[in-house]
């Protein structure tokens, strides 16, 4: 395990420049795409994020830059290597173990009892029966940008997914219904 512990701003900046140069893309680009995702940033505020000079990043930055970057934020907020991770300026622990608290799987140490079960209380059910969403298409449609209905090229885009079916072993189905959907 490397002994430099990290936190999250310096290695969201981190990733994002690993990323970013991964792409080929420039600042002023990455700066453009994040503009796609309501985040108006230029050069200067991407450079200052990946040298440390920018001590924060907005939940809402995040997300934008996970989205511009097609990565989970996860990925951008906890190092992806063995380490410390500064959870807070007094709270370490191995990275391993802060991506299982962040994704909800495991307490933090220590946390046990009442404070552990509120923790896992907070797992969606879907999380807790192992459910994963199972979708056939992703759909991108542009719509107009919120803070500016007139304009065309400030189109945001819309992303939507189509469910899939589950196969319909039920006996008891309509058979009309069956046979209009072999017909």
């Amino acid at each position: 395990m490397s002994p430099e512990a990290v936190g999250p701003v310096e290695t969201i900046g981190q990733r994002v420049k690993e990323l970013r140069a991964r792409r080929g893309w420039t600042a002023a680009q990455l700066g453009k795409e994040l503009g796609k995702h309501g985040v108006r940033w230029d050069r200067f505020a991407v450079a200052n994020l990946e040298t440390g000079k920018r001590k924060n990043v907005t939940v809402t930055e995040l997300m934008a830059l996970a989205l511009a970057l097609d990565v989970a934020p996860t990925h951008l907020l906890i190092p992806l290597d063995d380490r410390l991770y500064k959870i807070t300026p007094t709270y370490f622990l191995p990275t391993l173990d802060a991506r299982e608290w962040f994704r909800g799987n495991v307490p933090l140490y220590g946390m046990h009892g009442e404070r552990a079960r509120t923790y896992l209380s907070e797992r969606p059910l879907a999380d807790l029966e192992g459910r994963k969403p199972d979708f056939a298409e992703l759909r991108t449609t542009l719509v107009p940008d919120p803070d500016n209905p007139d304009d065309p090229d400030r189109a945001v885009p819309l992303v939507s997914y189509s469910r899939v079916e589950p196969e319909s072993g039920d006996s008891s189905a309509d058979p009309a219904d069956q046979e209009e959907s072999r017909g």
